[in-house]
């Protein structure tokens, strides 16, 4: 492919992704968006006389495999179903956070956590998460999130519950609008 014209998809992508990450949006989530439009519109728009294109063909046509492409069908039939599994990796710190007696007080409420002091830590909830990122790198993009606070003692507390929040997700909803603001068609 053409540099030129993947330097124009890419610039065209940018501003999407920009905005999915800013809200805490995973690269698996728009992932599986992606496949599923993909597998939509090559299904939908490029069958012979009328009808829904064949999976060998929309593998073809898209590059996934046909055992994903009928993977991805199927879950288009249960797409809000399918879309509601996708949770951040950081919630999983969360969940241990607010299930594991470890982590949680005498009223069964969230500890507050030091860092890298007391039993238990910051860090060794990190761990038993067992995210793929070091645990300073959890705790900044937790707290780039505003998921997490520390207050003025250095305690580490939960200050929301979700990654997406209902009014986080109204502006992305009204940024997203606004970049589909002009209907692109072939």
């Amino acid at each position: 492919m053409n540099l030129h014209l993947v330097n124009l998809i890419k610039k065209v992508l940018k501003p999407l992704i920009q905005l999915l990450l800013f809200f805490g949006i995973d690269y698996k989530l728009f992932d599986a968006i992606v496949k599923n439009i993909f597998v939509s519109i090559a299904a939908k728009n490029y069958g012979i006389r009328s009808r829904e294109t064949n999976i060998s063909r929309i593998s073809l046509m898209t590059g996934i495999t046909r055992k994903e492409v009928v993977s991805v069908k199927n879950r288009i039939i249960n797409e809000e179903e399918y879309f509601r599994q996708f949770r951040a990796p950081a919630m999983r710190l969360l969940d241990i956070w607010q299930k594991d007696d470890v982590f949680l007080d005498s009223h069964k409420e969230p500890k507050q956590l030091k860092y890298n002091s007391g039993k238990p830590s910051f860090i060794d909830l990190a761990k038993k998460a067992k995210l793929d990122a070091p645990p300073k790198a959890v705790y900044l993009e937790l707290e780039r999130l505003g998921v997490i606070k520390k207050d003025s003692n250095g305690s580490i507390f939960i200050k929301n519950y979700q990654i997406m929040s209902e009014s986080k997700e109204e502006i992305l909803t009204m940024r997203l609008k606004g970049l589909t603001s002009n209907n692109y068609s072939i």
